[in-house]
């Protein structure tokens, strides 16, 4: 456990002044057509309304385009918390996402509206919502859109919105097996039904270059195992649509089937002049270059490479720290010869390029479903990153000053988006360059970011003693602080994620047959973590709540619950016993009989942590599990956060 995992309880009562992200977007037209002017008017709420201009992101769906496209709209204040700007829907729009970005020093904040984001269907000339509109919707409410663009998921709208696209479109295939199979996953429609519908599709004269409803006729076959059948659409698949693909991986093939070194150079070299894209490019790239590497042919590798002429510098890098750290180069190579090559592929194919702004900003590059400002931080992060490996290269050979310049460079790079794992890398850099002092602050900075971990604690502490020469108690007040502090950089970005999920209802069960009414809940704020006896990550998070249980199990306004769901037992009684035989967990766990609570929340994944307010409204949603001290301060930041709305 951590100084500052340890400080939490301390702090969680500090009474903080904030409120939610949850402003007001006004559309108007209400019932727009392709080619005319949207008017927008914002009304910011508290964290925002300070900026003179803010930025409306517009997701926008055309006819026959599953890739939406990203634009930015600059809103200008007006009068009093008000902005407003405008948009021209381009022609054949059918539906559109929207966002209002909120970027300031420490967080990525905005208003998405709760979690719902805004939305708007496209109609006609005869007001009728335009084709593909309803089924736009859908998708972006299933979460199959980019992750820039995800939503609350809600199972219930989805369903709603197919059902209006098929009703108004009944020649629309897609939409028709889209519901169909959210009907059966849903268990609103029968195996024999949903067999019924995939199979009058499959064997009907349907749209072939459809690239979609290929895809979701391939599952749906495979769901009613019909594997020969699918896997004929599957090629034909493949080569409407895929023919790069398909042939990378022939070629690939071919690669692997060489029977001679002079074969296989040419063959490797081959494929990476034509497969810049392919995702058997690094086995490729890491086997050819590994022949040379062996045989110590290093200048002649970098000869080839220079043939080959399109290699991107994060493979250049690689190989790089290759070199210098490699056990396989003969020894006829000395140590300083190793780093000398290293040192010239860094010099010529790497950095010139990290220092170089247009080449990380290459609009020919942006996937359309960016912004600007959103591609603007991907580019910043891979720039980093790119640090981060040519760093590895100085730290391997020995020259830990350039190892930590590169690393700086990063994390100027990074910004708040620095995490524990980089701040624990910049600080060994350091320490290595016998830099205790730069240590020392990087941990305090770290602390202060939420990016603290047992070994960042370590140098703190020592740092602390070392350089403040304060006692344990002084030490602990500067930590409660740091904590502070980092709560409340935190705090902006955990407040944009609160939700509000009302109207749950529902009776779960305990492993001895007790029963659980979701109406108990109220009165307090509850965790309920849900998870699955097959869920290996869901073993992962186990630790972290029963910590959490620990702390507030004589706490009478706080709750900490597990309910088991999707499992593929009937008797899920029986199955959680076993799991608990083996894993004596002192959390109260429930079972969710008929999965109803996945499909109201829409969950997706697990493990799934869900915090409810004193009303049992579901306030946020955490998904997934990185690690013990993350996803504490996560929980206990927003039970602060709800504890302190009343």
């Amino acid at each position: 456990m951590t100084l500052l995992s340890r400080t939490l309880g301390m702090l969680f009562f500090l009474i903080f002044s904030g409120t939610t992200i949850a402003g007001e977007l006004d559309i108007s037209p209400e019932k727009p057509t392709a080619g005319s002017r949207l008017n927008f008017i914002y009304k910011a709420d508290e964290l925002l309304k300070s900026n003179p201009e803010i930025n409306l992101f517009a997701y926008v769906y055309i006819s026959n385009n599953p890739e939406a496209k990203a634009y930015q709209i600059s809103l200008s204040k007006t009068s009093g918390d008000n902005y407003s700007g405008t948009f021209v829907l381009p022609e054949k729009s059918v539906f559109l996402l929207f966002k209002i970005d909120g970027r300031d020093e420490y967080f990525d904040v905005g208003d998405n509206n709760k979690g719902r984001m805004w939305d708007l269907i496209v109609y006609d000339s005869k007001s009728t919502p335009v084709e593909e509109a309803h089924l736009r919707c859908a998708q972006s409410y299933l979460g199959a859109v980019p992750e820039n663009m995800k939503r609350l998921i809600d199972y219930t709208g989805a369903l709603q919105k197919l059902r209006e696209e098929v009703t108004l479109y009944p020649d629309n295939e897609l939409a028709k097996i889209a519901r169909a199979s959210l009907m059966y996953d849903l268990r609103k429609l029968t195996y024999d039904d949903f067999e019924k519908t995939v199979t009058n599709l499959a064997d009907s004269d349907f749209d072939k270059s459809d690239k979609e409803l290929l895809q979701a006729l391939i599952r749906g076959l495979r769901t009613i195992n019909k594997e020969s059948k699918a896997e004929d659409l599957q090629e034909d698949y493949s080569k409407k649509f895929e023919k790069e693909k398909l042939k990378a991986v022939i070629d690939y093939e071919n690669v692997t089937k060489a029977g001679s070194r002079i074969e296989f150079n040419e063959k490797a070299v081959q494929f990476l002049k034509e497969h810049e894209k392919s995702e058997y490019r690094k086995k490729v790239f890491d086997a050819w270059a590994g022949i040379y590497l062996k045989s110590g042919e290093l200048k002649e590798l970098v000869l080839e490479l220079d043939k080959i002429g399109n290699i991107k510098p994060e493979l250049y890098a690689d190989l790089a720290v290759k070199i210098v750290s490699s056990e396989d180069i003969p020894d006829n190579m000395s140590v300083v010869e190793k780093v000398q090559e290293a040192k010239s592929i860094y010099n010529f194919k790497i950095k010139h390029i990290l220092d170089d702004d247009n080449y990380f900003e290459n609009e020919k590059t942006k996937p359309s479903y960016l912004t600007n400002s959103e591609w603007a931080a991907d580019r910043l992060v891979a720039r980093a990153n790119l640090a981060v490996m040519s760093a590895k290269i100085f730290e391997k050979a020995e020259m830990p000053k350039a190892n930590l310049e590169l690393l700086e460079k990063a994390k100027n790079w990074l910004g708040f988006r620095a995490g524990t794992s980089f701040y624990e890398t910049l600080i060994e850099a350091c320490l290595m360059a016998d830099n205790d002092r730069k240590a020392y602050d990087y941990s305090v900075e770290a602390i202060e970011n939420s990016a603290d971990s047992p070994r960042i604690s370590e140098v703190f502490q020592r740092g602390f003693k070392r350089y403040v020469k304060g006692s344990d108690d002084d030490m602990n007040d500067y930590l409660a602080k740091l904590g502070e502090k980092a709560y409340n950089k935190r705090l902006d970005e955990t407040m944009s994620e609160m939700i509000e999920i009302k109207d749950i209802n529902g009776i779960f069960i305990t492993p001895d047959g007790r029963m659980l009414d979701f109406d108990d809940l109220k009165g307090r704020y509850t965790v309920i973590t849900f998870w699955a006896t097959w869920c290996e990550p869901c073993d992962l998070i186990f630790p972290s709540l029963e910590n959490l249980f620990s702390r507030y199990e004589n706490n009478p306004d706080i709750a900490i619950i597990g309910i088991d769901i999707w499992e593929k037992s009937d008797d899920r009684a029986e199955l959680i016993f076993n799991h608990l035989e083996k894993n004596p967990y002192k959390i109260p766990l429930f079972y969710d009989q008929f999965d109803y609570l996945p499909t109201k929340l829409g969950i997706s994944g697990l493990p799934t942590t869900v915090i409810l307010d004193e009303n049992a409204d579901v306030r946020f949603i955490i998904n997934g599990f990185t690690n013990e001290i993350d996803f504490v301060t996560k929980v206990e930041d927003r039970l602060r956060i709800l504890s302190n709305e009343k």
